[in-house]
């Protein structure tokens, strides 16, 4: 698992997002989570260098709120956090 506080304090552009990664096994093949300036959290892997988008929840990212996001891969469950829900 990983997790970290996000502190976003201003976005240049559309569609601008953080995230984290598990399962890093190379450029094609990973697991991630971001959260986009776009209001939304999106869980996706990557396989053999091709993206599948896992889910997506709305969420309101708005600049200047901190949140604490998790990531968390166990098995084959794959679990996101926001703020430890």
């Amino acid at each position: 698992s990983i997790g970290a506080d996000v502190l976003p304090t201003a976005f240049n552009g559309s569609d601008r997002w953080v995230g984290l990664m598990t399962r890093y096994t190379d450029d094609g093949n990973h697991y991630y989570v971001t959260l986009r300036d776009s209001n939304v959290l999106v869980f996706k892997r990557m396989v053999d260098g091709v993206y599948t988008e896992m889910n997506a929840q709305a969420l309101d990212v708005v600049a200047g709120r901190p949140i604490h996001l998790r990531l968390q891969s166990s098995g084959s469950l794959h679990t996101v956090y926001v703020d430890g829900r």
